[in-house]
């Protein structure tokens, strides 16, 4: 199955703690972080097509 990515971005006023928790859904949901951004709140996801979880109430302080 081909894999596909997405990047994940958190608003500005995003704790490192905000951050971390999306990660671990993203995680917990079976994507691998692939890389993670310093100029921005974000990263990268990779997961196997057709298996994007949608986030549909993203953790406070994560952007869409």
């Amino acid at each position: 199955m081909a894999e596909c990515s997405y990047i994940i971005t958190l608003k500005d006023d995003a704790t490192d703690a905000d951050l971390q928790a999306v990660k671990d859904q993203v995680v917990a949901s079976g994507g691998k972080i692939v890389h993670e951004y310093d100029l921005i709140k974000g990263f990268r996801r990779q997961n196997a097509r057709g298996t994007r979880r949608e986030f549909r109430q993203p953790p406070e302080g994560a952007g869409r």
